[in-house]
């Protein structure tokens, strides 16, 4: 597996020999490389250690797509876990998959995370859900610790979460709306500019938007993009997209 290479934390120095206090480097030992910089306190988890637990958790929900995803340092992996046969009808030729991701990092920019939500399966798009099924997130203070949740509440909360998409789909929008929240997107650095010009032209519901947008980070985005890059990308619209249209809760 690309995330599967032996790491360790050495010191660093300066040319003239002098050690770089409370500093340490995170070291691809195939390499000799250095994969990142963190403070002399943190703690490895390593990518093979948390996509270990999380693959004997999926299994529990059934048999998965599988794909994994590395930073180009390997400073970031990604492990995603697709069931295309446990869905949900957002509308009519829509269905929303559900999904596991389990995250790890080696630069301390963010804890060992574990979240359940959904995928849109129609060109696998990679639409997120607003929030989360369930999540769990563990700070680097040695070996990851998961208390995972009963196959039964994950699909419990999976159809309850999907309730939220299905409330964009019913909510319609005129073609000025339509416009008027795509170039707000814009704005607010959510979407690039040139969405604008690919607005689909029968989009009428908040749902239709969600799509443009995500749509342009999977399918629109440069080659060079990195998909732990986009993933980033594609949860800022679904945060966007749940406090625009029901941000209130009264809708």
């Amino acid at each position: 597996m690309n995330y599967d290479f032996p790491v360790s934390l050495e010191d660093i120095y300066l040319k003239d020999g002098t050690q770089i206090p409370k500093m340490k480097a995170v070291v691809n030992n195939d390499t000799s490389r250095a994969v990142s910089t963190v403070s002399n306190v943190y703690q490895l988890v390593r990518h093979k250690t948390v996509m270990d637990e999380a693959l004997k958790y999926v299994e529990k929900l059934g048999t998965p797509k599988i794909d994994f995803h590395v930073s180009p340092t390997g400073a970031k992996a990604v492990g995603e876990f697709t069931y295309v046969d446990k869905t949900i009808a957002v509308r009519k030729g829509d269905l929303v998959g559900l999904r596991c991701y389990v995250e790890n990092s080696y630069n301390a920019t963010s804890k060992v995370k574990f979240r359940i939500g959904g995928m849109v399966l129609k060109c696998m798009n990679g639409m997120m859900m607003p929030h989360d099924v369930f999540s769990i997130a563990v700070a680097h203070k040695g070996e990851p610790v998961f208390e995972f949740p009963t196959v039964e509440t994950v699909m419990g909360h999976f159809e309850k979460s999907a309730e939220q998409l299905q409330r964009f789909a019913k909510y319609e929008l005129s073609p000025p709306q339509y416009l008027q929240h795509a170039e707000k997107a814009v704005e607010d650095g959510i979407i690039a500019e040139r969405v604008l010009a690919k607005l689909s032209d029968e989009g009428e519901s908040a749902w239709d938007l969600y799509n443009d947008f995500t749509h342009d980070i999977t399918h629109g985005e440069s080659s060079r993009s990195t998909y732990i890059g986009k993933l980033g990308r594609l949860n800022r619209v679904a945060a966007w997209m749940d406090n625009t249209f029901f941000g209130d809760r009264v809708q």
